[in-house]
Parts: C-alpha cells; structure tokens; sequence
C-alpha cells in the first residue's frame, strides 16, 4: 500500500496539502506514486516553496496563464508530470493563483493536480492566519498534515510556525509539552489546519512509530467523538518521496 492507496483516490482530482511537518513529502510521494503509475499530475503552489523541494520536477516558470497551460498540457496529455510556478524570488518559487488552477482542473479533467497551500517553515506544527491556506475552490480532497514527533516537545518556535496563534488556540504555555490532545485540538478547530478546506477532508499524521501506536489511538478515538467532517486519519511514517502508510482510519 502506497499514499494514493491509503487516500483512496480513485478518479482526477485537485489535492490540497495544509498544516505542518510533512506537506512537500506527501506532494513527493504521491508525485513518486503518480509515476509508478503513468498517471498525469501538475504540482505546484499557492504560496511559496523552496526551489530545493522542486528542482528534480524541472519546473516552468512564468506568469502568462497561456504559456504555463500549454507547457502543462504538453507533459499531461502523455501520462507525465509538469510542474508549474509563476517566478523564483530568491532560493523559493512562487505560486500561481487559486483561479489558474481552477481553471487548469477544468481544462484537464482527466489529470491529477497536487497544490501545497500554505507554509510552515519546516516545522511540526502550525495553526492558520485569517488568509491561509489558500485553496483553490475546485478542490476534491484536502491533506491536512500534522507531525507526531512534536509529541513529548516544549510548544516552542523550535518546532512550532505561528507560535502565538497555536498557544491561543491550544489556551496553553510557552514552553508546555505537546500532548497528543493538542494534535487533535489543531486538526478540529476552526482556525486549525483544516480551515478554509474544500472537499473531503483527510488527516494525515506524519512522524508515525511504534513508540506513537498509543497516542494515534487516542486522537483516533478523539477524532471520531468530536466529529469535525474528517473522512480518513492515515498514519505515515519516513520522509519525503518515500512516505509510508502503517495505519488507515475511516472516521
């Protein structure tokens, strides 16, 4: 079983991965899936990534739609994978707007589109500012992704993006020790990983072991108690093109 087999997505779709610890590894295993596969997928984002994370896609850079859909076109209509950014800023490339991809997903529906839609600095966790993630409207299914390894770790800036919102979200301390109720209080909250979401919602727990079979439990079991519309928790554990599932939960 591979990440397409854990989500389950069996028809093209546009994907959106939100949340902390783990987006560009999910966007990479699914990319490696999609190739083992000969399925056709774009990827690209609605905000920022470093040019590192994507260089071995060999993306395009441009800001002219028409441009960019005829490059996509070209690699999609032969069961490959395109990757597409408006511009380098630096060592990230930058995105294209919610709408191009809209319209892409609309032109090419026979294709598969991967969008990460919001940053968090490589680190574990995060909760949302008022404008992210930015997910474009035609979205089927969004990869909310938390990291289990912030488990048993001081709520810090050391392993937490937008340490002030998270504190006031979680109504903890600086410095207190994540627990696995302040996983699930991200991933259900409103202001949490899933805002602004569209389509079915999958939780994806990243960072998984032996050592976090207990805690797993415990969020699974939260999780189905404090329904928030979540359809599935997949466990994974490695890194980035090779992330593994070793758990699957329907909520």
């Amino acid at each position: 079983m591979d990440l397409w087999d854990a989500i389950g997505c069996k028809e093209p779709s546009l994907i959106a991965c939100t949340g902390a610890g783990g987006k560009t590894s999910v966007m990479l295993s699914l990319v490696n899936g999609a190739q083992q596969r000969k399925v056709p997928v774009l990827v690209s984002t609605t905000t920022k990534m470093f040019y590192s994370q994507v260089v071995d896609l060999n993306p395009i850079f441009t800001g002219e739609f028409d441009a960019g859909a005829a490059f996509v076109a070209s690699h999609l209509c032969r069961g490959g994978i395109a990757a597409w950014f408006s511009r380098m800023e630096g060592d990230k490339v930058i995105g294209l707007p919610p709408k191009w991809l809209d319209r892409i997903a609309k032109q090419k529906p026979s294709s598969y589109i991967i969008v990460e839609a919001d940053g968090a600095r490589g680190l574990w966790l995060k909760a949302s500012k008022g404008h992210e993630p930015v997910i474009p409207d035609c979205t089927n299914i969004t990869i909310g992704i938390l990291n289990l390894k912030a488990i048993g770790q001081p709520l810090t800036s050391d392993i937490v993006h937008r340490l002030d919102l998270v504190l006031a979200l979680l109504q903890r301390k600086k410095g207190a020790i994540t627990r696995w109720q302040d996983i699930a209080t991200l991933a259900l909250h409103n202001r949490g990983i899933f805002q602004y979401s569209q389509g079915k919602k999958i939780l994806l727990l990243a960072g998984g072991s032996a050592e976090q079979t207990n805690n797993v439990k415990q969020i699974v079991n939260h999780l189905t108690t404090y329904k928030a519309g979540i359809d599935k928790c997949i466990v994974t554990e490695g890194h980035g093109a090779f992330l593994q599932p070793i758990e699957v939960h329907d909520l």
